[in-house]
């Protein structure tokens, strides 16, 4: 049975795996299958020695697969130079042509995984996941030496649930699911190894094996089947990609219950469209805002802020100060625009068992600025509901309570019952 090795990877304790840190003086003898991720870092003795440990460990045909969790730090641990990344933040992935390898996989952790780097298509490398419309690489793979690299998407799901379970803050049906999802995480891994590594793995043939009079006519058969296979396979794949899409931008108004960082700044944003807003992002040189909604006399500025397991603080609430006095100064702004500040408080936790929300002196704040407070949460219903049911009148109240909010927690009316 192989062996397999995670370096600061945050799996469920329970699951039966070697773990080891990178500040240390690891040994990748006795793993077939090495885990690491970019957020590992350490001193110049530990990272020459991980780098020696891999490149023997590829020596030696074993796998090892790199998960992107920190931008910009791609090749601190690694023997070699990975294709030049660019910074890109995303979670609409999709399995590429060449990626078959990587399908199983996929579609066990497409809904956990994001990316935050993309790399160039090489010839060195093989791409195995690609950005959803511009065909761009998040996950590649190499042979390198004897063995195969693999540089794979973020999974934030395990570092959020490997935080809540050390505070003690998941439910028992959470925990198993961690559990279970992290031995399947592991399972997935070997399985692709003993793939590429089989035991009693044959010679391939050479290319004069490939000629009909050397192939029995069961080999023939079988061969003639392949094409249709491959056909079948890339058309069912197809069907997946869309409807994984499909499922990617329903699941978007969700993601008001339970993300945090740009996921959550769209998921704002959509909301705000349906209320009736002309909601964007806005960057400049000088500023970068999450969101600027309008509607006829209204005008606002947000910052959206989610946070694992606890309330969120004035420091968020500071940075929409600065930001509103920042946008108050451009040359086109003639009037203050009102703040308001969405929320995502313990986010990992029902919404119905959530026992915080803004800290005392973030509520303070809020009442000098008159800043509006608004739980994402509480959008969430009032959304779904006008994506399936138009509603203008309803929007506008939604509009009103948001505006008329000062200094505190705004109440949004209830969808009507349809």
């Amino acid at each position: 049975m192989p062996e397999i090795l995670t370096l600061d990877f945050p799996l469920h304790p329970d699951v039966d795996v070697r773990d080891a840190s990178v500040e240390s003086y690891w040994s990748a003898d006795d793993a077939d299958v090495i885990v690491i991720t970019t957020q590992s870092s350490c001193t110049a003795n530990y990272r020459n020695h991980s780098q020696h440990e891999i490149e023997k460990a590829l020596q030696d045909g074993k796998t090892v697969f790199l998960f992107i969790t920190c931008p910009h730090h791609s090749s601190d641990l690694l023997p070699f130079h990975l294709p030049s990344p660019e910074p890109a933040e995303g979670d609409v992935i999709k399995l590429a042509p060449k990626g078959k390898i990587l399908a199983n996989f996929f579609r066990l952790f497409d809904d956990y995984c994001c990316y935050n780097e993309r790399f160039p298509l090489t010839d060195d490398w093989t791409p195995l996941l690609l950005t959803g419309a511009r065909n761009r690489a998040v996950a590649i793979m190499s042979k390198q030496a004897n063995g195969h690299f693999f540089v794979l998407p973020e999974l934030p799901y395990f570092a959020d649930l490997y935080e809540s379970f050390l505070a003690g803050h998941l439910s028992e049906d959470r925990k198993q699911h961690f559990k279970k999802t992290s031995y399947a995480f592991i399972q997935e891994l070997l399985r692709i190894h003993s793939v590429l590594s089989p035991d009693d793995s044959s010679p391939p043939p050479p290319d004069w094996a490939k000629a009909p009079s050397f192939q029995t006519p069961r080999l023939q058969i079988a061969l003639a089947r392949l094409p249709e296979i491959d056909q079948e396979l890339n058309q069912v794949q197809t069907k997946h990609h869309q409807a994984t899409a499909e499922v990617t931008e329903a699941r978007e108004l969700q993601l008001l219950l339970y993300a945090n960082g740009k996921p959550l700044e769209r998921a704002v944003l959509k909301a705000l469209r349906l209320f009736g807003f002309h909601a964007e992002r806005f960057a400049d040189p000088d500023s970068e805002f999450d969101a600027i909604f309008t509607c006829q006399e209204m005008r606002m500025l947000g910052e959206a802020e989610g946070r694992d397991n606890g309330p969120i603080d004035v420091d968020k609430m500071r940075q929409l100060c600065t930001n509103l006095d920042e946008d108050f100064a451009r040359p086109d702004v003639t009037a203050y625009a009102k703040g308001v500040l969405f929320g995502n408080p313990q986010r990992l936790r029902p919404p119905s068992k959530r026992k915080v929300n803004f800290t005392a002196k973030c509520l303070h704040m809020a009442e000098q600025r008159h800043i509006a407070l608004v739980l994402t949460p509480s959008l969430f219903k009032p959304a779904a509901y006008l994506e399936h049911n138009p509603d203008e009148d309803y929007a506008k109240a939604c509009r009103d309570a948001i505006y008329a909010c000062s200094g505190a927690i705004a109440q949004l009316p209830d969808p009507p019952d349809k």
